[in-house]
């Protein structure tokens, strides 16, 4: 065990909201999210650089523990930044047989999916997020394309990704652009039925 227990995941911050996206809109989630990402995005709006917290997974399963002492939530979301930098199948398996308040949670990872990671073939949801033409993940649970900052890798994602569900989700950052990215959103999708729409409840709504 010397080796799994003394690694360090470098955590920006864990906190208890809804998920703004996607199929799993609306439904409340622990969001532990991790560190540092192997791409730079320019229209990235999440502060990701420096961690706050370096946890080993005893510390993390712990620390998740006591937050679901006064919480029944069902969903552990593993987000970024980039996990698939840091995370592996012991930490999904350890989160997956958390207990108590609520059961034993699912997990769920966000990605850009241009790590190989075998943690989420453990994991229960699998989202990813293309940046460009470098995914070598060729499957998940969903796709999230920006639109229309990548509206060029639609046909990509449809030929390179099988995935159950394919959303263009409109830039929301900064705000003004919210509403014309989102009519322009709408527009594509409908001239391309296999993608969906999905907006980010949380930039709309206003919540963390």
């Amino acid at each position: 065990m010397g080796d799994a227990d003394s690694r360090r995941y470098r955590v920006n911050e864990i906190f208890y909201s809804l998920q703004g996206e996607g199929q799993n809109a609306g439904v409340p989630m622990l969001f532990v999210r991790f560190a540092g990402c192997n791409l730079a995005c320019d229209f990235c709006d999440t502060k990701h650089d420096d961690p706050v917290l370096e946890l080993s997974r005893d510390e993390l399963v712990k620390l998740i523990e006591g937050v679901r002492a006064d919480r029944a939530f069902r969903w552990i979301c593993l987000t970024g930044g980039e996990p698939l930098l840091q995370i592996d199948e012991d930490l999904v398996q350890a989160l997956k047989g958390i207990n108590g308040n609520g059961g034993r949670p699912r997990i769920a990872v966000e990605s850009n999916g241009s790590i190989l990671n075998r943690a989420v073939y453990v994991a229960d949801w699998f989202t990813v997020s293309p940046k460009g033409r470098d995914v070598k993940m060729r499957y998940a649970s969903e796709v999230k394309l920006v639109w229309p900052n990548h509206a060029d890798l639609m046909d990509y994602c449809l030929r390179e990704i099988e995935a159950s569900y394919y959303y263009l989700q409109p830039l929301a950052a900064p705000r003004d652009l919210i509403i014309s990215t989102t009519m322009g959103a709408i527009e594509e999708v409908k001239r391309n039925p296999r993608w969906a729409l999905s907006v980010q409840l949380q930039k709309s709504l206003g919540f963390k």
